[in-house]
């Protein structure tokens, strides 16, 4: 299939999911959420910022709570007490659609490499990885959800979900800006289900964005870049996107972004489905107490995604047309988690002789594959193992990446990890140290 009947595909795709949804957001949660819902770390997540289902729910609904039983009897009780004093002492706050917490956060990293088979400069200790981010979210009166993930200072070109370590590779230059994600979203738009989102997003395409992990390397299928061309399926950009819920267990995205020093607009769109577990509307599946079966505590994720856009590479940007699609998979029982993701792509000049002004013209397809099981250890030990495929139409890579994440603190992680990499030109083994800290 030719690149430009690949691309044709892509925006059909797009624009036929474009009007009746979008996706709430790529994002990793912020202890700013613990202040303002009174609630522990733990209650979204395993080993921040691995996700639970009700921090899956949490990010879908534009950061409004979900309500439960329990606090309907709690708001009950308040009534009753405000009813008793003849007011509302939040009232105001209310009237003003102003949150009752001001809903900053700050994080900061420390990552360490050793990698014994680094031949150009002999230098095989990095110690100099980090970073210190500002973060705010939340949502006013359940009508508008916000996002804002801001760089202070970072050594280097460091990404938050990713490292800047020579041992590890360079992060793209696209996701390097010091306002990483800066959007605003509307929730139920003209009283329909219909979200709609604009700003810096990254488009609602994995089932897992890139802070959803434990691991300190990213994973291959959101991350692998082709060629000279700078776009990942993770990297953010300007866009505009429409999300919605059906049925509680199906999941519609799409938009258009624009990148920087591009005249044409991109499209995607993706669609994920829920099979048991709590729905994304933070249901409950019922469960038969008087017949114990594994369904009731299995709980699987289907997704799918396309994407289909243009960016210029080499000395004369010359134009690349490209498109990617994926499938992905999330299963999870009781304390054990397995990830699936596969991806795949097709570029008509990624790979550019900047000798040449409009050529010549080197087209590739790529593909991905990778899996990854964890388990929940207590609530503050998650091991873990990851193998990854990739062929990026050049070289052929094999990942081998064992990981154990502790959680020290509910906002204080540390992860040790060691990554092999085989390749038809080279074989070598980093290990990596992190530590992470939020407030």
């Amino acid at each position: 299939m030719s690149i430009r009947k690949s691309s044709l595909i892509g925006a059909v795709f797009a624009s036929s999911l474009i009007m009746p949804m979008l996706y709430a957001g790529s994002a990793q949660a912020i202890p700013a959420f613990t202040r303002q819902h009174k609630t522990e770390c733990f209650t979204c997540h395993t080993v921040f910022p691995e996700l639970t289902e009700q921090g899956e729910n949490f990010k879908k609904n534009s950061y409004v709570w979900l309500e439960t039983k329990g606090d309907k009897k709690e708001a009950k009780k308040d009534e009753k007490k405000d009813g008793k004093k003849g007011l509302n002492d939040k009232e105001y706050l209310i009237l003003s659609s102003l949150p009752e917490y001001v809903p900053l956060s700050i994080s900061g990293a420390f990552n360490g490499s050793y990698n014994d088979k680094r031949p150009d400069d002999g230098n095989r200790f990095d110690l100099v990885t980090r970073y210190v981010r500002l973060q705010a979210a939340g949502s006013m009166n359940d009508k508008l959800g916000f996002w804002l993930s801001y760089n202070l200072y970072t050594e280097g070109p460091f990404g938050g979900s990713t490292t800047n370590s020579a041992l590890n590779g360079n992060v793209p230059s696209n996701n390097t800006p010091d306002l990483s994600d800066a959007y605003v979203q509307a929730r139920h738009v003209f009283d329909s289900p219909v979200n709609f989102k604009v700003g810096r997003i990254r488009p609602s395409l994995s089932l897992w964005k890139g802070t959803n992990r434990t691991s300190v390397t990213e994973m291959a299928t959101t991350f692998y870049r082709v060629g000279d061309s700078l776009y990942f399926t993770d990297a953010a950009a300007e866009g505009v996107e429409l999300n919605t819920i059906v049925n509680g267990k199906i999941f519609l995205a799409g938009g258009a972004v624009k990148r920087k020093n591009q005249k044409n607009l991109e499209g995607f769109g993706s669609v994920q489905v829920k099979i048991g577990g709590a729905d994304f509307e933070g249901r409950e599946a019922p469960i038969n107490f008087d017949s114990e079966s594994i369904f009731d505590y299995l709980t699987m994720t289907l997704g799918a995604y396309g994407y289909a856009g243009n960016n210029n590479v080499g000395q004369f940007k010359q134009l690349n047309h490209y498109y990617r699609f994926g499938g992905e998979s999330d299963i999870r029982y009781q304390r054990y988690r397995l990830k699936l993701a596969s991806a795949f792509g097709e570029d008509d000049n990624a790979v550019v002789d900047s000798a040449f002004a409009k050529g010549p013209y080197t087209g590739r397809n790529s593909r991905v594959y990778a899996a990854e099981g964890l388990y929940l250890i207590g609530s503050q030990f998650i091991p873990s193992f990851r193998f990854e495929y990739q062929d990026d139409g050049a070289t052929i890579t094999r990942r081998f990446i064992p990981t154990l994440a502790y959680a020290a603190l509910q906002n204080a992680k540390m992860v040790l990890e060691y990554k092999h990499e085989d390749s038809n030109t080279s074989s070598n083994g980093t290990l990596n140290l992190s530590l992470v800290a939020a407030f």
